[in-house]
């Protein structure tokens, strides 16, 4: 069930809060758990660059009439930016990197694989784009560990359904 706005940008708030402590300007986010987290995105394809100031979402044309009602409703992803997915995923996440600018960006290191990382690097370089990427790990994961209140709302309404077949 997708959160509502305000629990998005509560979300949104409390991982920029570490930015600073990464020395990162976003967060490029690979794991779908974590992308619905951050923007109710549940499509099965997808990138999700979290900036400072922003929220870009790559996703390609399937899903562009989705993530439009998703955005017109109580449970849109706020600051979100769809940027187009033309072709490559990674050819779209290097063209949104060099677009927004960002110089340090951190990236889900236990979901990129090796010849991801690799070719993400080489094609940066190739650029002659000045983005570095910066290895994280849980850096979702530690703020999904704590629930917030539309989390435990759910989790109670599971409950007392559970307990209702239970009797």
């Amino acid at each position: 069930m997708p959160a509502p706005s305000r629990f998005l940008s509560e979300r949104h708030a409390a991982v920029r809060g570490r930015f600073d402590e990464f020395a990162v300007d976003a967060l490029v986010v690979t794991h779908p758990p974590n992308i619905f987290y951050l923007s109710n995105h549940a499509g099965s394809a997808g990138l999700l660059v979290l900036a400072r100031d922003a929220v870009h979402l790559l996703a390609d044309f399937r899903y562009a009439e989705s993530v439009e009602r998703l955005q017109a409703s109580a449970h849109a992803c706020p600051g979100l930016q769809p940027w187009p997915v033309p072709s490559s995923y990674d050819e779209a996440l290097v063209s949104c990197l060099a677009s927004v600018g960002f110089s340090r960006v951190g990236f889900e290191s236990a979901y990129v694989s090796v010849s991801r990382h690799d070719w993400l690097q080489r094609t940066i370089a190739s650029r002659e784009l000045r983005v570095e990427l910066v290895p994280l790990e849980g850096i979702v994961e530690r703020r999904r560990i704590v629930k917030d209140a539309y989390e435990l709302q759910a989790i109670r309404a599971a409950a007392s359904h559970l307990a209702a077949v239970a009797e």
